[in-house]
């Protein structure tokens, strides 16, 4: 390892830390094992503190906002990158280390945090410490030897509270962080759970505790020292951002068969290219699909091989279709004037939902079907807009701002779907064989249904939903999109939300018994969703995720959150990074009918044949370097999804 050693005064004694850390870095970087504490999902159970860890968390806010981007683990970055993103008191101690520039990545957090207390450590055990009286330097050398095994256990807290980095005093399976499992190691247990009561995700510096300081005084620490000590621990979700996405509104997001994302809605650029309201990303680069579309885009749909988008187009138009080649318009709803909001492929047929004008000049709601390269409207007279369509017990659904709000249409005419909904239904989303709608949430302080589902004819809205989601501070609060990703809802829209210490913004997911819970913190509107098999997509108008740069289009996979290690046997991929080739050990009740290679943007970019016994090989030499899931498909259709990163 090529450390850079500083001259001058401090020099010597920069040299001897070097000397003194190097023997053991190296193993640190490449021969840690960690094992992370499960994930479950944190159940909505407020305690009297709550709000106080609400204002506290909010607090942390107002200083996230400068956080820089995400670096993951197993992205090549010089050593201070990686220790900076764990810990941003590395600016104001070892300078060696902010000098270093060899390029190093890891396979987890929880390895890159491992080697962050291990540096501190040692750094810390070499200090002379010549103002101790020997009973603090007694406690401050075991307690160093403490937190030298904590870091080898490598069982750190899960950060479920906020979507971004922070410190996380005590997780809610009872583990410590760095700074409070020393606590917990000297006798002071009951100071540690105070301060997770009081203070769960402050930093050490903001606290201005007497208990604090004295208990790091009588144990031979300063407050910089712990603060150095105290990393932050990764969000269980995390968005990445797609370089060069556009820059506008994303209203609809689809994916191709061969792996390719659609966006489109209203931008003019991308990739640093001109490029009008709808491009393809291939994984690298946004590109121009032909020249465009004029006017806006605000839905879309990929039927037998073509793209269908939907909105307002030259020439009272409201459908492009890309068939490969050119784009062409048509009107598929009769009228003057017309919009689509919703395009929806229902068994096998494509279905599009809007608004146009009939004689007279009388506004009205339609559905129309595509028929042998036609429209044919479907003989229903909505008195408003139709904002979706979706599928629910083998019939086509209709929701929207019309008086019945949601419709099913039996092949041959419309009846009313349920009733108590009191306004407009934007999304439908058939999850667990029930119809959910989201619609409009808070008009000023007036409450409406927000999200509701289908039961015995009638709609419920979802329990305490308005207890969790509060109203957004500039605009009307809805949700505006839904989807079934990795076994729940998912939920999109304008709105602050709040379950139980936990914050988000925008985005939601609807878990077991009714559980809420944030999938991160957006600064606007999240519009449109749409999942890959691995991943899932988000697109709208908004231009930070969890506090970093990340504008209209973001990716995030959360097959494995909240999925206990102790509650499957997992295949392991080795090594990791690797160059050439990779094996994959699958226990022995695990056998896979098939294997797949998925890139980033969820296309399969590898196939592996299936041999018998517990070990395939993947020659992965022709791949690009980048990070990768193995997708095990089983005979009964169960997936597992292993990762690893080619270097």
């Amino acid at each position: 390892m090529h450390v850079h050693v500083m001259n001058g005064p401090e020099g010597g004694k920069h040299r001897q830390l070097i000397h003194y850390l190097l023997p053991g870095v190296e193993a640190l970087f490449f021969n840690t094992t960690s094992q992370l504490s499960p994930r479950y999902h944190r159940s909505v159970n407020p305690d009297p503190l709550t709000m106080e860890r609400q204002l506290l968390s909010t607090l942390v806010f107002s200083v996230a906002l400068t956080a820089s981007a995400h670096l993951e683990p197993g992205t090549a970055a010089p050593l201070s990158q990686h220790m900076l993103e764990v810990n941003k008191e590395w600016l104001h101690h070892d300078p060696v280390l902010i000098n270093q520039e060899r390029m190093v990545r890891f396979n987890d957090d929880a390895e890159r945090i491992a080697l962050h207390l291990q540096l501190v450590q040692r750094s810390l055990a070499m200090d002379k410490n010549e103002a101790l009286v020997p009973e603090q330097l007694g406690q401050r050398k075991a307690l160093l030897d403490e937190l030298s095994a904590y870091a080898q256990r490598g069982v750190f807290p899960q950060n479920e509270v906020l979507p971004f980095r922070n410190p996380i005093f005590i997780d809610p399976y009872g583990t410590a962080c760095a700074v409070g499992q020393l606590m917990v190691a000297s006798g002071s247990a009951d100071l540690a759970h105070r301060i997770d009561a009081e203070m769960e995700t402050a930093y050490i510096r903001d606290m201005h505790r007497s208990d604090v300081l004295q208990w790091a005084t009588d144990h031979g620490f300063t407050e910089d020292e712990l603060a150095w000590i105290q990393p932050g621990y990764a969000s269980d979700v995390a968005w990445t951002a797609f370089p060069g996405a556009p820059t506008g509104v994303v209203n609809t997001v689809l994916v191709m068969e061969n792996g390719d994302m659609i966006v489109a809605g209203t931008f003019t650029s991308a990739s640093g290219l001109p490029i009008t309201n709808v491009a393809r990303y291939d994984g690298v680069i946004f590109h121009a699909i032909g020249n465009g579309v004029v006017g806006s885009v605000t839905c879309g749909a990929v039927h037998e091989g073509s793209i269908y988008l939907g909105g307002q187009f030259n020439f009272g138009d409201d459908v492009a279709v890309w068939d490969g080649a050119v784009w062409t318009t048509d009107r598929a709803i009769w009228g003057m004037g017309t919009r689509l909001h919703a395009l929806h492929v229902h068994e096998g047929e494509l279905f599009a939902g809007g608004w146009g004008s009939a004689d007279f000049g009388v506004s009205r709601g339609a559905v129309s079907r595509l028929d042998d390269g036609g429209w044919q409207d479907l003989a229903a007279w909505f008195n408003s807009d139709v904002y979706a369509l979706g599928s629910y017990n083998g019939a086509l659904v209709a929701g929207g701002s019309f008086t019945m709000h949601v419709a099913t249409y039996n092949g041959d005419t419309w009846a009313l779907l349920g009733e108590d909904l009191d306004t407009t239904v934007y999304a439908l989303e058939t999850f667990n064989g029930e119809l959910y709608a989201g619609g409009l949430l808070y008009a000023g302080e007036e409450q409406h249904f927000g999200l509701a589902r289908l039961s015995n004819d009638s709609w419920t809205t979802v329990p305490g939903l308005h207890d969790q989601l509060t109203p957004w501070p500039s605009g009307v609060t809805e949700i505006r999109a839904l989807t079934e990703y990795d076994g729940q809802l998912v939920f999109g829209g304008s709105f602050n939300l709040n379950s139980d210490a936990v914050i988000g913004r925008c985005i939601g997911r609807l878990g077991a018994n009714d559980e809420i819970e944030p999938l991160g913190y957006f600064n606007n509107t999240v519009r449109t969703f749409a999942v890959d098999g691995v991943n899932l997509l988000a697109g709208g108008d908004f231009s930070q995720v969890d506090f970093a740069t990340a504008r209209t289009v973001v990716t995030t996979d959360m097959t494995t959150v909240g999925i206990s290690d102790d509650d499957r046997d997992l295949a392991e991929v080795r090594p990791n990074p690797a160059a050439d080739h990779v094996y994959i050990d699958t226990p022995e009740n695990v056998r896979p009918s098939s294997i797949s290679v998925v890139d980033g943007q969820g296309r399969i970019v590898l196939e592996a044949a299936v041999h018998a016994g517990d070990r395939h090989v993947l020659e992965i030499s022709g791949l690009a370097c980048g990070s990768y899931s193995v997708v095990l498909l089983a005979a009964d259709g169960a997936r597992q999804y292993v990762r690893f990163f080619k270097e």
